[in-house]
């Protein structure tokens, strides 16, 4: 049986410092070296905003073409830059947690609810600033305000220096488009599907 070591051990019976800290080293490098799983949707990795197509992810969350398209949309996601969580009771049953998870690929930002108690994920929110994204009548950051009101016409409501337009469209659900305004220029839009 090994002996125990303790404060009151002479200096002999101590392992090295020399010893020591070689294993503390591997230690932590098995660490790490666990912890940097690539596979892993929570750990955020380099994917350029190009990977995720805007009109993809506007028909994932408006116009899904069955009930595990959004699911499957979902799945085929590259990792994203960045990943944040929110935890939200759920609105029918708060004893349920919900997750409120936003993707990030740089000019694009992808929100997606999970219900905790089935595990069902759609996305719900689709916000671009990248002015190479282009969204459905060609709405883009980087267009005028003027431009931005002849394609939707009036906003439903205006909230500080961001329009929100309430849009109706054949075929999509109904969603609401916010776009953020800097000196008359539109910086972002985002599409937010309505929750039950």
């Amino acid at each position: 049986m090994d002996p125990v070591v303790s404060r009151g051990d002479p200096p002999a019976h101590r392992p090295r410092a020399a010893v020591r800290l070689p294993l503390v080293v591997l230690g932590i490098g098995l660490l790490l070296g666990a912890c940097s799983n690539p596979h892993t949707d929570l750990t955020p990795t380099a994917a350029p905003v190009a990977t995720v197509a805007l009109g993809d992810a506007l028909d994932a969350m408006l116009r899904p073409a069955g009930p595990d398209s959004a699911e499957a949309f979902l799945r085929s996601l590259p990792p994203a830059n960045e990943v944040r969580d929110v935890h939200v009771a759920n609105p029918h049953d708060p004893r349920w947690t919900d997750t409120v998870r936003t993707l990030d690929y740089g000019g694009l930002q992808l929100t997606v609810y999970r219900v905790a108690a089935t595990g069902d994920r759609f996305p719900i929110a689709v916000r671009v600033t990248s002015a190479d994204a282009r969204g459905p009548d060609g709405l883009r950051p980087g267009m005028t305000e003027a431009e931005l009101r002849l394609r939707l016409g009036p906003p439903s409501e205006v909230r500080g220096s961001s329009l929100v337009f309430r849009v109706l469209a054949p075929g999509r659900a109904p969603y609401a488009l916010t776009a953020e305004l800097r000196s008359g220029r539109v910086t972002a839009l985002t599409w937010s599907a309505y929750l039950d």
